[in-house]
């Protein structure tokens, strides 16, 4: 078994799963996105791993920020920021 250690900057921040998913659904406005939208947006976003669907479904349940089921827009199943 190994395991390696990245030593960083001492003002860098890490992003946290949380702070990726704020941040994607930040751009997506009123209109939401679904939780496959949102980790599709993870997946190429630079910051990490993608996330499952489960672990997202989860996290957006959790945000105090966000809201979910129908959107402003109409569009069931969408997730978006208050």
């Amino acid at each position: 078994m190994t395991y390696g250690v990245e030593i960083t900057s001492e003002g860098e921040t890490v992003a946290t799963s949380e702070g990726r998913i704020l941040a994607v659904l930040r751009t997506a406005g009123i209109v939401g996105l679904t939780v496959r939208e949102i980790g599709d947006a993870l997946a190429v976003d630079g910051q990490g791993r993608p996330l499952t669907a489960r672990t997202i479904q989860r996290i957006v349940k959790e945000l105090d920020q966000v809201d979910g089921e129908d959107a402003p827009s109409g569009r069931p199943g969408r997730w978006w920021i208050r």
